[in-house]
């Protein structure tokens, strides 16, 4: 919770309440920003969307908005476009200031984040403390166009089980499917043991996820080709190419399961090492 003076300054610069709008495809993470804004004596919530295209209809009719809080990887219009066309003013839409959202981030992903207008980026997963500071510092004004904020105070804070989740939903992975599962715990193993698992997935890694789940290798082996199979069709591919570095498209061959495996655990690594904060 932020303290009651930070609250004081708050209220003497912005005397009314801040008004703020929630887009997020992730209902957990919109009734989480709903119950931190629910708790601040100085915010609303004008409104709340699970789309690009759903937020732009609600904010046409929401006037003038202070703070958008919007995921940058949504079905039918995700936060990049959405983001530039606000930017080009094409919907007649007033926004003071946006804040963006993603389990994924990278050089590119600030970039285009900075180049589309936003003002602050927050990485998912997140604390109440790190989102109230990030709308103090809009509402002070002393802030830089697209400073990135951490998304916890230490890596301790937020589990990197709790970063895997979020971050295989934005690549597009369901959660309801079997092999969901099966390679979230293969990426975790990899992640605290890469020295034994890296190069050796087929014959120490699938049995050790397949004595967990009482299942077999060649079935581990099957659920996660589909789960990376389901990402890849439903998935935003050109968001896929930049967070990982390398060409991945629907005309190329699919990352392995390995490749798979062993870029995400890579990718949270890195995110460990650089104390989760981008600039």
């Amino acid at each position: 919770m932020m303290p009651r003076k930070k609250f004081q300054i708050i209220l003497k610069k912005f005397p009314k309440k801040i008004k703020i709008f929630v887009a997020d495809d992730n209902q957990q993470y919109v009734d989480y920003l709903i119950s931190i804004i629910a708790k601040q004596p100085n915010m609303c919530l004008v409104d709340s969307a699970n789309n690009g295209e759903e937020a732009i209809r609600k904010m046409r009719n929401a006037g003038v908005i202070d703070i958008l809080i919007m995921d940058m990887v949504m079905p039918q219009l995700d936060g990049y476009a959405l983001l530039k066309q606000l930017k080009e003013g094409i919907y007649g839409v007033t926004i003071k200031h946006t804040i963006c959202m993603s389990a994924l981030v990278n050089e590119k992903v600030l970039n285009l984040i900075s180049t589309y207008g936003g003002d602050m980026f927050v990485i998912k997963p997140f604390k109440d403390s790190v989102m109230l500071d990030a709308i103090q510092t809009i509402i002070d004004g002393d802030f830089q166009k697209q400073n990135a904020l951490p998304s916890s105070n230490g890596e301790d804070d937020i589990s990197i089980e709790k970063r895997l989740s979020d971050l295989l939903h934005e690549i597009g992975v369901p959660a309801h499917i079997k092999g969901y599962n099966f390679l979230r715990t293969g990426i975790l193993l990899t992640f605290a043991n890469q020295d034994e698992y890296v190069g050796q997935i087929t014959k120490s890694l699938y049995p050790e996820i397949a004595k967990k789940y009482k299942s077999t290798s060649s079935r581990v082996e099957r659920a996660i080709r589909h789960a990376i199979e389901v990402a890849w069709n439903r998935g935003n591919i050109d968001l896929i190419d930049e967070i990982f570095g390398y060409s991945i498209s629907a005309e190329k061959a699919k990352p392995t399961n390995s490749e798979f495996i062993v870029m995400i655990a890579d990718y949270l690594a890195v995110i460990k090492k650089n104390a989760i904060m981008m600039h």
